[in-house]
């Protein structure tokens, strides 16, 4: 079916900055896990349970014991990275010809109204890749920077311990929610190697492949950084607890005709804030990836010797 969407969520990451025991993806903020209230979102967006796919670890059986849709699971046997990840759901997306959205499963913060404005971008541009980003005018925390040409056009994005000092001053960055044309980027992936810092296959240099192949790859910002954020640890959990935090979803039981709102009557509503800004860079592209015949690199392995070993 033509435009068929189907969406992935990388829930296999540990709770090491949260210091406990719980996948960091079952931490509650209103009585409720924070998967749950992204896969409300994504269910929102007509995304039938069972077109959801969440990529789980060795927390896999605790996850589902708590996620309260009928989705469907897939297992990553090592954390190896996001692209990693995502390679975990092959069995589901293999043979997939429509669209696919993917997101991590700590992020409470997506609301409906996002993913739809992406969607919308999506198609209009007949991009193979869209994703959103954010602008932080007050300094960008620890994330991918967005690498723009002069015409601002994405030519890739560099993880913070990757990038350069003139890089890491950026302050548009990758949210990590994209969507795919799965023909074209799911064959990719085996393509993505290992040559950075953490020695972890990295979603985000998809981006400079498909740039390298020319096909179409867009950036969408968000109306709102704090969509970029999510649940990193203990003190952003208590943020979103906060009744001061503006990030804080409120449980209501009606709103502004305006305002859009989630069909569970929680309103997702961001208060004015900073306005978006363009950040952009006239340097050439750094992708890690264009540049792979550079004898300086470190050694590596690319993902398709990885599942070649395996198998």
């Amino acid at each position: 079916m033509a435009n068929k969407l189907k969406a992935v969520v990388l829930a296999a990451g540990k709770s090491t900055r949260m210091n406990s025991e719980k996948s960091k993806v079952l931490h509650e903020i209103l009585g409720k896990e924070i998967i749950n209230y992204l896969l409300d979102s994504l269910i929102a967006c007509d995304i039938a349970e069972t077109d959801i796919i969440v990529v789980a670890g060795s927390n896999r059986d605790e996850i589902a014991a708590k996620i309260t849709h009928k989705v469907t699971y897939a297992l990553q046997r090592e954390p190896l990275g996001t692209a990693h990840a995502l390679l975990a759901a092959h069995e589901h997306l293999a043979g997939h010809d429509g669209e696919l959205l993917v997101v991590v499963g700590d992020n409470p913060y997506v609301s409906a109204a996002a993913l739809q404005k992406l969607i919308v971008s999506h198609r209009q541009n007949q991009a193979q890749c869209t994703f959103i980003s954010a602008v932080f005018p007050d300094g960008p925390p620890p994330y991918g920077r967005i690498i723009r040409d002069s015409q601002g056009e994405v030519r890739g994005v560099v993880e913070e311990k990757d990038a350069t000092p003139e890089q890491r001053q950026i302050c548009e960055v990758n949210a990590s929610i994209y969507l795919f044309d799965n023909r074209v980027v799911f064959p990719l992936l085996a393509r993505i190697d290992n040559r950075n810092a953490k020695k972890e296959f990295y979603l985000t240099d998809i981006i400079a492949i498909l740039q390298c192949e020319n096909f179409k790859v867009r950036a969408v910002q968000a109306d709102d950084c704090d969509i970029a954020i999510g649940i990193n640890d203990r003190r952003d959990l208590q943020a979103a607890q906060d009744s001061n935090c503006p990030m804080r979803p409120t449980i209501t039981g009606s709103s502004p005709a305006a305002a859009p709102t989630d069909p569970r009557g929680i309103d997702w509503t961001m208060p004015a804030s900073r306005p978006a800004e363009s950040a952009r860079t006239g340097s050439s592209p750094c992708s890690p990836v264009c540049r792979a015949t550079s004898a300086r690199r470190p050694k590596s392995i690319s993902m398709r010797a990885l599942h070649s070993a395996a198998a």
